[in-house]
């Protein structure tokens, strides 16, 4: 198994008692994850400082397809405004983030990214954990209810044959755009890492958010 995320901040791995194979590889910005482990190399938790505290759980961690992505460099730059959160005049809205049908969302590196309708969110959650990985840096745990789990497999099937960007998915973690990655392989065990050089605050403060610890 193997995904592509080229953005930044936190990312997603899949994982699995049985799953060897890597499931996200490659960031924006030096993020390497793999099934079974995790490598950053020079991303930092940096960019959660500017992340507006989301109270609900629902809102809390969400993923939905990319419909379109643009980069500072582009002269369209100006003309996809994020609707809420960094590049906005306002923090991001529980309503907002929780809006079925879509959202533009900026990530800490300056990419802009139309998101579609949502896969997944908190409220699909049934446990989440903060974890030490012994190096000085924190990830998530969290695992899916049957209704998450089978939305995420059906989400990453449609990716794997779409061409760019819907083969994509964005991670949007308390407000924030935090990953993008590139969907190789379908990802149907239920079992997620949420990782991006956390603190241990983070991390926690993330776990406890979604109902977990």
């Amino acid at each position: 198994m193997r995904v592509r995320d080229r953005a930044h901040g936190r990312a997603l791995r899949g994982v699995g008692a049985t799953v060897r194979a890597r499931v996200l590889v490659a960031p924006l910005v030096g993020m390497v994850l793999v099934a079974g482990c995790s490598t950053d190399s020079g991303s930092s938790g940096s960019a959660g400082s500017n992340t507006p505290t989301v109270a609900a759980p629902a809102a809390a961690l969400q993923m939905r397809p990319v419909e379109s992505t643009v980069v500072p460099a582009l002269g369209t730059y100006d003309q996809v405004a994020p609707t809420c959160g960094t590049g906005a005049s306002s923090p991001c809205t529980d309503a907002q983030l929780l809006d079925p049908a879509g959202i533009t969302l900026q990530a800490a590196d300056g990419t802009r990214a139309v998101l579609g309708a949502l896969v997944i969110d908190g409220s699909n959650v049934t446990s989440a954990k903060a974890i030490d990985r012994g190096d000085g840096s924190w990830v998530v745990n969290v695992t899916l209810d049957p209704q998450g789990t089978k939305a995420f497999a059906t989400a990453t099937t449609q990716a794997v044959d779409a061409a760019p960007p819907g083969n994509e998915l964005a991670i949007v973690a308390d407000g924030a755009l935090v990953s993008l990655p590139v969907v190789q392989v379908p990802i149907d065990s239920g079992q997620v890492v949420v990782s991006g050089g956390f603190t241990q605050q983070q991390a926690e403060d993330l776990a406890a958010q979604l109902g977990g610890s």
